[in-house]
């Protein structure tokens, strides 16, 4: 027994050297057919390369800005000063001073903006941290030049890329804190906000995509932790656009044909209830125009308060609808097949 110079194996023939460590590329598996030494220095050193541009700039960006709070700074004191001797001519004149410096900051902190975006390095930590900077800092200036309007143009296309691929009915958390920083960026409590519109352009087109595509309403189990976790993010237009996905009628008698459930099935409703599915089939609706109205799939939930009908499925069906005022026509193929009106919320077809 010990230690005996020479190589690995009850012969001594295996390897003397150690085997050396080599850190490979990020995401780059065991085995890599391409791999070699050489490739693995280059990426690390374009990694290396770009992360110290970045610095580099984030570097000469906060000089610049520090330069210019203290010129914010200086203004404040004088200002202050100004209003205790009572000169009021100067503190009108150095109220102005301060106003264009304000938005020389915001001005030039959207030229880089610009310029990071035309280049490809724009990120949405580095645009969310500018933007935060420039809430906190100028609140009134924020909401009165629109930049969170401006905030939401630059990041459509950054929320567009991130949410390339994401499943919600998979993965329902993903990429929840980034978009709980935005709604705050993009005055997500308002009705018609920047925010809203880019969750039903960006998140709600992937949940559309999702449920059209996978989702089942007599399995509403995972578009109801979907909006559980989203609830509180989610604009109200939105989650009556992701809700909207079925056709549903309350009265066991309009349907023409019919299938009871078997084990019991339930689906989360407008009002934040869940509800009973007793059984699908097929309805016929006779319209105004003499026409029949089939609509198939229908689901038969009792305690709903007024029948559905999915505008989403119509429109997949070649259907369309054209609202005017409080009104709406259904047409297929340019040809009419019925109408409606808009009573109080709900908008209602005319039987």
């Amino acid at each position: 027994m010990g230690y005996k110079e020479g190589g690995l194996g009850i012969n001594g023939h295996g390897i003397v050297k150690p085997i050396k460590v080599i850190m490979r590329p990020k995401f780059l598996g065991l085995g890599y057919k391409n791999y070699n030494k050489t490739a693995n220095v280059t990426a690390l050193q374009e990694t290396s390369d770009e992360n110290k541009a970045l610095r580099q700039v984030l570097k000469k960006r906060k000089t610049e800005l520090t330069v210019k709070e203290s010129r914010l700074a200086k203004l404040d004191m004088q200002i202050r000063e100004c209003e205790l001797n009572n000169k009021r001519e100067k503190v009108v004149s150095l109220r102005k001073e301060k106003e264009r410096l304000i938005i020389e900051v915001i001005v030039s902190a959207l030229d880089q903006l610009n310029n990071d975006s035309y280049s490809g390095n724009l990120s949405l930590e580095l645009l969310g941290d500018l933007f935060r900077y420039l809430k906190k800092r100028f609140p009134d200036e924020y909401k009165l030049c629109g930049l969170s309007t401006i905030a939401c143009s630059f990041a459509f296309p950054l929320f567009s890329s991130l949410f390339k691929g994401w499943d919600p009915l998979i993965k329902p958390a993903h990429h929840i804190d980034v978009i709980l920083v935005w709604k705050d960026l993009l005055h997500g409590e308002d009705i018609n906000s920047p925010y809203a519109q880019l969750f039903i352009e960006v998140v709600f087109c992937v949940v559309n995509r999702s449920s059209t595509n996978t989702w089942q309403a007599t399995s509403p189990e995972p578009l109801l932790h979907f909006l559980d976790i989203w609830e509180p993010l989610t604009p109200h237009a939105a989650l009556q656009k992701i809700l909207a996905t079925k056709h549903i009628c309350s009265s066991r008698r309009m349907f023409v044909s019919y299938r009871k459930v078997n084990e019991p099935k339930y689906m989360f409703m407008g009002n934040g209830t869940v509800s009973k599915i007793e059984g699908k089939g097929k309805v016929i609706l006779k319209l105004t125009s003499g026409k029949d109205f089939v609509l198939s799939n229908v689901l038969h939930v009792q305690n709903i308060t007024n029948n559905l009908i999915s505008r989403p499925i119509l429109s997949n069906k070649g259907f369309k609808l054209m609202f005017e005022s409080d009104k709406f026509i259904i047409t297929k193929g340019d040809v009419y097949a019925g109408k409606g009106y808009l009573d109080e919320a709900p908008f209602k077809l005319t039987l």
